[in-house]
């Protein structure tokens, strides 16, 4: 079997989640025996020496030497399944006109939460306070905003509403992350589920702790808490950074360290000066997995997400992790008060309180954090491997 991923830019373990997620699945079908091509754009052409890989030749991605390049390395290579990991409504034309006449069969995974282009709304509105200086400027700015939401909404909703449906129909198989995304993408578009619609979570590497049990992970914690996350608004660090000052005076022993670099950063060091924290540090872009095997726990208050790796990757490190419940998706990864803290959404007085029971409970930290170690295992890349091996055998 040969399968081809396409997307719009090369994958690298070390980058961001769909790069990562497909460089683990390409490994794992290696490993059982099928033969993975890929194709990117133009402009990343000389940017790998890795086999198999195959470059648009023009930069214009729908043009007609492009979808005629791509008919060839579909037919030249026997592909049999076609996996499109772009958001890019460029590259799904390009691969929706390559497949025609072939046999080749076309999956389309959606690495994004379904609805973000609403659930972006929210955010649109209170992030003026932050990037407009003028007091009166800021308030009319809100008003027009709050004003004109319910008719954004009105046009966000059916521009995904489309989104969805012209990828359900020109798909053998259209992938969400969660179950959850499902039964909402079949809401939306007004389908029951059925075998064209499905859902297969994103691979997790299990990471090795030189044969340490979770026990002694446990031993090597210190009192940390964690933030992880590009710095972009949707992130909202501004949330960690006032339910930080909730709680800082009453765990005098604890510290919030923040990784991650954007454009937010300095707006966000100056924000925590405001707030006046103590032992709230900024260290930037670094290795996050070092940092998580001295963390306790890892907190997280984006408006929205789809699938976070970064809940996965600290609990296999004993770092209890702690969410607002504001995406179906979460559910999959946290069991609440088992696996990690799931706080009503964006209740910022209950998270610090919840926050603050975690941190001065010891017992109930440690007790989290191995069930939640034990719990990832079951998006280990194998197993997710063995799911996309099945439909891949459905589909043909």
């Amino acid at each position: 079997m040969t399968i081809c991923f396409i997307s719009d830019f090369p994958f690298c373990c070390f980058s961001g989640g769909v790069e990562r997620v497909s460089t683990l699945l390409i490994k794992e079908f290696s490993h059982l025996g099928i033969n993975v091509l890929c194709c990117f754009p133009s402009k990343y052409r000389n940017t790998t020496d890795a086999d198999n890989v195959y470059y648009l030749e023009e930069e214009e991605i729908v043009s007609k030497h492009n979808i005629d390049f791509l008919h060839n390395v579909i037919v030249d290579n026997n592909v049999s399944i076609l996996i499109n990991q772009s958001t890019l409504q460029a590259i799904h034309s390009l691969v929706v006109q390559a497949k025609n006449q072939t046999n080749a069969k076309l999956i389309t995974v959606n690495h994004s939460n379904p609805e973000f282009q609403v659930k972006d709304l929210t955010d649109k509105i209170d992030e003026i306070s932050f990037f407009e200086k003028n007091v009166f400027k800021r308030f009319l700015l809100q008003i027009k905003r709050k004003m004109m939401y319910p008719l954004s909404y009105s046009i966000r909703y059916l521009t995904l509403k489309k989104m969805h449906q012209k990828k359900y129909e020109d798909s053998d198989c259209y992938v969400l992350l969660s179950e959850e995304y499902v039964k909402r993408v079949c809401n939306i578009i007004g389908v029951y589920k059925n075998r064209k619609i499905c859902s297969i979570s994103n691979p997790v590497p299990l990471m090795p702790k030189e044969g340490k049990s979770i026990n002694q992970i446990m031993l090597e914690k210190e009192k940390m808490v964690l933030f992880v996350g590009r710095m972009v608004f949707q992130k909202r660090v501004d949330r960690m950074l006032r339910i930080w000052k909730k709680v800082q005076k009453r765990v005098p022993d604890w510290r919030l360290v923040i990784i991650g670099d954007g454009d937010m950063l300095p707006i966000m060091k100056s924000y925590a000066e405001r707030l006046s924290l103590e032992r709230c540090y900024f260290e930037g872009k670094k290795d996050a997995l070092q940092v998580m095997e001295k963390a306790s726990i890892l907190c997280m208050q984006s408006t929205h997400e789809c699938f976070p790796m970064t809940l996965l990757e600290a609990q296999q490190f004993g770092c209890v992790p702690i969410s607002f419940d504001s995406y179906e998706a979460v559910h999959d990864i946290i069991v609440d008060k088992e696996t990690g803290v799931l706080v009503p959404s964006f209740d910022e007085k209950e998270y610090s309180k919840r926050l603050e029971d975690l941190m001065k409970n010891d017992s109930l930290r440690k007790e989290m954090a191995v069930k939640a170690f034990h719990s990832v295992s079951k998006f280990s890349s194998d197993r997710i491997a063995e799911q996309w091996v099945d439909l891949f055998q459905e589909l043909l």
